[in-house]
């Protein structure tokens, strides 16, 4: 019961730290858009 509990709690650690990685990453093609724009 406990294993179970361990691997949902991973998995979620993993989908926020891939989100916040997928948002970085966006953020950072957006800078440097703007960027190449002025």
């Amino acid at each position: 019961m406990s294993l179970v509990i361990v691997l949902i709690n991973m998995q979620k650690l993993f989908k926020d730290f891939f989100v916040v990685n997928t948002r970085k990453r966006k953020y950072k093609e957006r800078n440097h858009v703007s960027l190449l724009g002025t």
